[in-house]
């Protein structure tokens, strides 16, 4: 039996959470024996994994690694900031190999690993490239050409990125990005995300949300982060409205963040709570989905598209914008509609959700839809068993 290590910087709840969730569900006990780090809990996204998962969590000097100095600032407690600063420091003179290394220590003791997977962009794979592990792979999920999160270490992180064996990209279009910067195609490879389809739907049929039937529901889910564009999709809505052009639309925003505050704001400001109404963080997003007459994802940046495929899977048409993923996970024109990356374009997709006999259309043409991960199945093996 292989012994693996998965390795996430928090656990709050979010596309890569999903992702890691589903990898771990797929894969065999009987072959694999994993453990999961959470470098810093959020205590939001454990309940949904395997019961035989050994959850692992890191020590204090994590604390501040998945939030910016700006943000760290604000909170005004000296212990943060001086956590952060070291942090800082550590990856701008490489010294933080050597806080790594005490760490790792402290949190896996004698434990050797297989395989150690740094399952998310960024600080995962510093903390991953730095351990004794016998294989390293690193799982990509970022639009490289858009947020480059190493972009402030490059140094360090080429040094990083030469320890790992394989580095595994979420779509061909991360894929392409990646190495647009750092030049190791012999080490990258695609797969998919694995998706929990029959888990999707039953939770989609789990007391679904009903909306006003006179209404057109547009559902958005995930994080109120400014790479999902909501508050570009917010300046559009407003000048809709001043030119009655909403009609009957409603926009349904499911999820929390850094951003949510702002947007709200946005919404009061402008005399749109009629329009855009928003829940928060939920248990189960699939629920507010499966009713929706479409699904809106006005990303500035997405690796993936999880939300899309999701959305297809319960049979809901999907308006997106285009970026490194929608254009190969949505059939435009047939399951849904990809806009242009721009403000005229998120206005050109709210303007077709009007069409109501177009997103039937849409709808009829998902009863056939199927998502398949076998091919991502078989790759996933063959890393971890290599």
């Amino acid at each position: 039996m292989r012994k693996i290590l998965f390795v996430v910087d928090e656990n709050r709840i979010g596309g890569v959470s999903v992702v890691v969730r589903d990898i771990l569900l797929n894969l065999d006990r009987k072959k694999y024996d994993v453990d999961l780090l959470v470098l810093h809990d959020q205590n939001e996204m454990l309940k949904d994994l395997p019961e035989h998962i050994n959850v692992l969590y890191g020590t204090p000097f994590f604390d501040t690694i998945d939030y910016t100095l700006s943000q760290i600032l604000k909170t005004k407690s000296l212990k943060l900031i001086l956590k952060k600063v070291r942090i800082i420091i550590g990856l701008k003179t490489g010294w933080i190999k050597y806080f790594i290394l005490n760490e790792r220590k402290k949190i896996l003791k004698e434990i050797k690993y297989d395989v150690e997977v740094a399952a998310k962009d960024g600080f995962t794979a510093v903390f991953t490239a730095f351990g004794d592990s016998v294989k390293k792979v690193h799982w990509l999920h970022s639009e490289y050409k858009e947020t480059n999160s190493n972009s402030n270490y490059l140094h360090l992180f080429r040094k990083v990125l030469s320890k790992f064996e394989q580095i595994v990209a979420v779509s061909e279009g991360v894929e392409k990005q990646f190495n647009a910067i750092y030049h190791m195609e012999n080490k990258t490879m695609v797969i998919r995300n694995l998706i929990m389809v029959d888990l999707i739907k039953a939770r989609g049929s789990d007391n679904p949300v009903y909306y006003e039937a006179d209404k057109i529901n547009v559902v958005l889910v995930g994080r109120c982060h400014p790479d999902k564009g909501y508050d570009r999709m917010l300046q559009v809505i407003r000048m809709m409205y001043d030119n009655n052009q909403l009609s009957k639309l409603q926009f349904h925003i499911v999820g929390d963040g850094p951003q949510r505050i702002e947007l709200e704001s946005i919404v009061q400001t402008n005399n749109l709570q009629q329009h855009v109404k928003f829940y928060g963080m939920v248990d189960n997003p699939y629920r507010y989905m499966k009713n929706a007459d479409c699904v809106f994802l006005p990303s500035i940046n997405e690796s993936f598209g999880l939300v899309a495929v999701e959305s297809q899977i319960l049979g809901v048409p999907v308006v997106a914008t285009k970026n490194a993923a929608t254009e190969s996970i949505i059939n435009n024109g047939k399951t849904g509609i990809v806009v242009e990356n721009t403000d005229e374009g998120v206005k050109t997709g709210i303007e077709q959700m009007c069409n109501q006999q177009r997103f039937s259309q849409f709808k009829m043409n998902l009863m056939n839809y199927n998502y398949d991960n076998t091919e991502s199945l078989i790759k996933l093996n063959e890393i971890l068993e290599e």
